[in-house]
C-alpha cells in the first residue's frame, strides 16, 4: 500500500538546525521524511496520512498496530 522512510539528521543540514534551535531538541529526537510513497490504488484512502501519523508516534508507542512485517 505504502512505504515511509524516517532518517536521522544529517551534519550540515539546515532545517534540523532550525528545528534544534527553536525546539531545543536534539538529534536523538528529530527525524527528517526522506521518502514516502503509496500506491495508485491506495490513493484517496488516508494511507499517507497513516504512514504520517505512525511514523510520528512511533518513537513514542514504539507500536504499529496495522503494519505489515516480514
Amino acid at each position: 500500500m505504502g512505504h515511509i522512510a524516517i532518517n536521522s539528521p544529517q551534519p550540515g543540514e539546515e532545517l534540523a538546525r532550525f528545528w534544534r534551535e527553536e525546539s531545543g531538541d536534539d538529534d536523538s529526537h528529530i527525524g527528517v521524511l526522506a521518502g514516502l510513497f503509496v500506491a495508485r490504488e491506495a490513493r484517496k484512502a488516508s494511507v499517507g496520512k497513516l504512514l504520517m501519523e505512525t511514523a510520528t508516534t512511533y518513537p513514542e508507542t514504539g507500536t504499529c498496530a496495522w503494519c505489515w512485517r516480514s
